[in-house]
């Protein structure tokens, strides 16, 4: 959390600031930031130049502060700047502006937050024609998953390479020592026809145990088989980390 500072939206980034590349796609109905690549390190195979032509800002709550010094000097005060809700008592503390981090991160739901995208991917839950299509308008569509038309005039969306059709038999199965994490037997909700598996009851620490061992198996077989780009990049760093730590025996 950014004290004074939106965070979400096209104005989600306050380190990045006017330097932000936002859409908003119809039919995803959210805010997406396909700018992304430029963070990547220069010699990565998928780094790629901004697609503003803009570098990427590093702003501190010391430019928020001129900012705002700026808006409000004027008789009578201008609105608060684009980004910027209020200003922060913090900012009156006189180390504040210059330390580097200045936000808040609650690591308990970051981790559920990450976990639980997978599982959607994995299931099918963020797949539809219109995500498709809002794809294929960002020329992010392999020809592969191009939906196409079957004999009866229904239209196919062809199956992504990740999303598994006994993924809740096979995982449900799996049973683990006591105390470990909660039975995933009694976790799945009951889908509808034609509908998604989903789970629920599931704390921060199950879904952390999710992240970091059963997950592993199905992203890891996309990295090596297909174009990581299936899933989104940081996903993908954070499970791929996680096989790391297990190695070093310092994942639990």
């Amino acid at each position: 959390m950014y004290v004074g500072l939106y965070i979400s939206g096209h104005n989600a980034c306050p380190t990045c600031g006017p330097s932000l590349v936002t859409k908003r796609p119809d039919s995803l109905h959210k805010v997406i930031y396909p700018n992304n690549h430029c963070f990547l390190p220069q010699g990565h195979n998928k780094h790629k130049a901004p697609t503003n032509g803009k570098t990427p800002l590093k702003l501190m709550m010391k430019y928020w502060a001129t900012i705002w010094e700026e808006h409000h000097n004027n008789n009578p005060p201008c609105p608060p700047p684009k980004g910027m809700s209020r200003y922060s008592i913090f900012l009156r503390l006189p180390y504040w502006k210059d330390l580097k981090i200045q936000h808040l991160l609650d690591s308990m739901h970051i981790i559920k937050n990450v976990a639980q995208t997978p599982w959607d991917h994995i299931i099918g839950k963020k797949d539809s024609l219109g995500v498709r299509e809002d794809l294929r308008l960002l020329k992010r569509l392999p020809t592969s998953a191009t939906p196409r038309r079957a004999p009866n005039g229904k239209i196919v969306l062809p199956k992504a390479p990740w999303m598994l059709d006994k993924v809740k038999g096979t995982i449900a199965s799996i049973r683990t020592p006591t105390g470990y994490m909660r039975s995933l037997k009694g976790a799945f909700t009951k889908a509808k026809k034609g509908g998604s598996v989903q789970l629920y009851g599931l704390k921060s620490h199950d879904w952390h145990k999710m992240l970091h061992v059963i997950f592993i198996l199905p992203i890891l077989s996309i990295v090596c088989v297909y174009d990581y780009h299936s899933l989104s990049l940081p996903l993908i760093y954070i499970v791929v980390h996680s096989v790391g730590t297990r190695k070093s025996g310092t994942l639990f």
